[in-house]
This record gives structure tokens, C-alpha cells and sequence, in this order.
């Protein structure tokens, strides 16, 4: 979940990207922030047996932290 290409390039996201973008069992999703959005990350964060969590630009998102509660 989350933007593909970000401010720096996204250069690590990108990559998995390209790596992921075809297995059978990997959900990629990209949109904005709304709320239903929301709540579709956190039900496949909850269904899922792992959470990749790529890096950030900034040091206050949570996507790590939900992916341990869910």
C-alpha cells in the first residue's frame, strides 16, 4: 500500500515493485489517504502472513506499527 514513486526517487519501492509485480500472492495497492482506503490496508494487513514495509520519507508514518497490530 502506498505511492510507488516518492519524493526521493522511490527508487527501493520501485524495485520491489518490479520484483513482486507478478507473483501470484503479493497484494500491491496504490491510492490516496481516505478512509476506505484506510480500512482495506489494515483487513489486508490483518490476512496477510507477512507485511513488507519499504522506508519513508518521513520518520512519523505508522504503516510498520499497524502492520504489528493488525
Amino acid at each position: 500500500m502506498g505511492a510507488r514513486y516518492r519524493k526521493e526517487g522511490g527508487k527501493m519501492r520501485d524495485m520491489l515493485f518490479q520484483i513482486l509485480e507478478n507473483e501470484d500472492d503479493v497484494v500491491i495497492k496504490s491510492g490516496t489517504q481516505t478512509l476506505e482506503n484506510r480500512r482495506a490496508a489494515s483487513h489486508g494487513m490483518h490476512t496477510s502472513k507477512f507485511c513488507l514495509n519499504p522506508t519513508n520519507e518521513t520518520l512519523f508514518v505508522c504503516r510498520l506499527f499497524d502492520s504489528i497490530v493488525n
